[in-house]
């Protein structure tokens, strides 16, 4: 189901059922791999069935259409997704190989063919810049990972500290923000970091 939240004077909702057309989809394992929305224009990549096998597919639902894309078959995440002149942009993982750009178009066909991402190459329009955070680990071993549009690690890691218990992190206009809630023996504090982007 894709679910769109519309803010105005009122808040509006409407929603929408993906995969009509797959009859087995409640007894399949199904993911969803990307989101991607711009306007009126949307775009789902999800997958049906289990990822090994063979007979599973990764379908691509537009606002125009849904589509079988069988050139991201072994898609096992999407790094990147975006709209770029009336196409949609795809960075993705594929098992055992680097990421691969993909373009399609609303009507689910390739536009150009996968190309692959080779490692500390920046990812092209429009992901070149990207930058992605991550928390990663548990409460006392949390860190922040930056990651570029096609997924890789960029600088080191940043250790959030042994006494931060949970931590969140958002977008500013030249990095991260994070936040912490930190554990201390008396009382528990906010701790808020400023994190640029290499």
């Amino acid at each position: 189901m894709l679910d769109r939240f519309d803010v105005g004077e009122h808040l509006a909702h409407t929603a929408t059922c993906v995969g009509d057309g797959v009859p087995s989809i409640a007894e399949e394992p199904t993911e969803i791999l990307g989101l991607a929305a711009s306007g009126g224009g949307y775009a789902i990549v999800w997958r049906h069935g289990a990822t090994e096998d063979a007979a599973s597919a990764v379908s691509v639902t537009t606002q125009l259409d849904e589509h079988e894309v069988a050139a991201l078959h072994d898609a096992l995440v999407v790094e990147s997704i975006a709209w770029l002149a009336g196409s949609l942009s795809i960075v993705t993982s594929l098992e055992f190989a680097r990421p691969s750009y993909v373009r399609l178009g609303a009507d689910g066909e390739m536009r150009s063919p996968p190309a692959l991402l080779r490692f500390g190459e920046d990812a092209p329009a429009p992901f070149a810049g990207r930058r992605v955070a991550v928390l990663l680990g548990s409460p006392g071993q949390l860190g922040l990972q930056i990651r570029n549009g096609a997924g890789d690690e960029v600088g080191e890691r940043v250790s959030i500290g042994e006494a931060a218990i949970v931590a969140d992190v958002a977008r500013t206009a030249h990095g991260f923000v994070l936040a912490s809630l930190e554990r201390a023996e008396a009382a528990s504090t906010v701790r808020v970091r400023h994190v640029t982007c290499p």
